[in-house]
């Protein structure tokens, strides 16, 4: 596989499987992409090409399958890798745009002391990102304003 062959199939396995957040705690915001499969093909394949950890999740129920996740959460990390696969992303491009602004923007780690305009700007980050990831009734009509006041009306 060529780089961007690599890049365009982990794009994929994100808009499928993958998700971006920014987390929140009482002391700090984090980012992080993850992957989540029952298949442990594609995590390891992606363990093998990108920095990351991963991981696998017993099943509560028995007639569930076993999870395997592969996932990114250095920021430093996220901000090295969200630029390989933002041009080939189709459904989650923006949240991806968002998360690697982010890291950007909050390149420091966890135990730095955050200002006062560091909590309102990353609780500003966390509540659009809440909202890109939001499921139900209306939530497309909302991504859709949301994306419109992010791109001033250029699209995803």
């Amino acid at each position: 596989m060529t780089h961007n062959e690599v890049y365009a199939y982990t794009a994929g396995l994100l808009d499928g499987e993958g998700s971006f957040l920014i987390a929140r705690s009482p002391t700090f915001f984090a980012a992080r992409v993850t992957i989540v499969m029952t298949d442990r093909r594609p995590i390891d394949w992606l363990q093998e090409h990108f920095p990351g950890n991963n991981h696998s999740n017993t099943a509560r129920n028995p007639d569930h399958a076993e999870q395997y996740l592969w996932g990114i959460s250095n920021k430093v990390q996220l901000a090295k890798f969200i630029p390989l696969v933002l041009p080939y992303l189709q459904v989650k491009k923006i949240q991806a745009e968002l998360v690697w602004q982010f890291c950007r923007q909050f390149p420091l780690k966890r135990k730095c002391k955050m200002t006062d305009e560091d909590r309102r700007i990353g609780e500003m980050y966390y509540k659009i990102g809440a909202l890109l990831n939001s499921k139900g009734a209306g939530s497309q009509e909302l991504k859709a304003r949301i994306v419109t006041a992010i791109t001033g009306g250029q699209g995803a």
